[in-house]
Order: structure tokens, then C-alpha cells, then sequence
């Protein structure tokens, strides 16, 4: 039979054919066994039928195709804006997972959009394609924003070596500084 599309909605399509006609040269019966029946439903993909016919001599006749499903309905892809903070290294990342808000397909998704590291240079709402792929490669994307914040609070070094130096004021209330000190 010819490629059939998947119901939509769906990931399956029933299909129907023409049984095969076996016949023998010779009197008796021909005995036929088959792994599918016109009207079974088949899965998106490639599935093998074979029919096998045996004569009353055993002799083994064998008819093969391949019934074709196709995938024609793209996933929808659905994302959510989210922020996330910089570790202790200046870094975040972020997997797709975190962003998918309910993403669809009638058969499976797989994301195609890596995982992506922010840094410093990030702070702030940076753009995100979000992408989908179903098993037939039909794609979808969206786009959703990854806000990137950092509330790490500064590291102070050599604060307790510090001496603030004596300071003597003249009589008008002014004293001066040297640099080094």
C-alpha cells in the first residue's frame, strides 16, 4: 500500500490493503499466515508485513511490504519565562526542561534547543529559542525570556588586616593624610 498519514490528533492510522493471492501448482490446500490484517492499525514509523503461504509439499512462498505511517502534524511548542541566578562562579544553566510549559505533539517530542551557560556578560532578560521536534522532524519553536540575576555579594579581602592610621588635627580642625599610610 501507499504511505498513509497519521490520523491527526493521533499517532496511528488503521490501514487496508488487497491480501495477497497464493496459489500452487499442484492439488491441495495452501496454507497462509501473516503478522498484519488489512484494517490494523499501525504506529508512526516503518512496519514490516509479511504473509507466508506453505503448499501441502512445504513448500514456502513468502510476500513482504512495508506499511509507512507519516508524521504531518508539527509539536507546539510551549515555553515559560523564568530567571535564574549566578552560582559562585559567575555562572547559570539552563536546560531546556526548565523552560518547556506543556509542549505537545501527537506522537513525542524531543527538544532540539542545547543547554546554554549564562555568565556576567548575561545579567539582565536575554532571548531563548525554545525548539521541539517530533520522531518525523517537524519542528516548532518559541521564544521565552531567561532573565539572568546575580545576588552574590561582593568578596571583601585584607578587611581585618586594616589599621586606620592616628590622625592629629591642627587648630583649625584640619590634619593631612600621607598616601602611603
Amino acid at each position: 500500500p501507499a504511505p498513509v498519514n497519521a490520523n491527526l490528533g493521533g499517532c496511528q492510522a488503521n490501514v487496508t490493503w488487497t491480501l495477497p493471492t497464493f496459489t500452487d501448482n499442484c492439488p491441495g490446500n495452501v496454507f497462509v499466515i501473516s503478522t498484519h490484517a488489512p484494517g490494523s492499525t499501525f504506529f508512526f514509523d516503518s512496519t514490516l508485513v509479511t504473509y507466508t503461504a506453505t503448499d501441502a509439499a512445504g513448500n514456502i512462498g513468502v510476500c513482504s511490504f512495508y506499511v509507512v505511517v507519516n508524521d504531518l502534524q508539527p509539536p507546539v511548542a510551549n515555553c515559560q519565562d523564568i530567571t535564574v541566578l549566578l552560582d559562585a562562579n559567575g555562572e547559570a544553566e539552563v536546560v531546556p526542561a526548565q523552560l518547556d510549559n506543556g509542549s505537545t505533539d501527537n506522537c513525542f517530542y524531543e527538544y532540539v534547543t542545547d543547554t546554554i551557560t549564562y555568565n556576567c556578560s548575561n545579567i539582565g532578560a536575554n532571548n531563548y529559542t525554545f525548539t521541539v521536534s517530533d520522531g518525523a522532524g517537524n519542528p516548532d519553536s518559541v521564544v521565552c525570556v531567561v532573565t539572568v540575576a546575580d545576588t552574590s555579594l561582593p568578596v571583601i579581602t585584607n578587611c581585618s588586616t586594616f589599621v586606620a592610621p592616628a590622625v592629629e588635627l591642627d587648630a583649625a580642625c584640619f590634619a593631612t593624610l600621607d598616601a602611603a599610610t
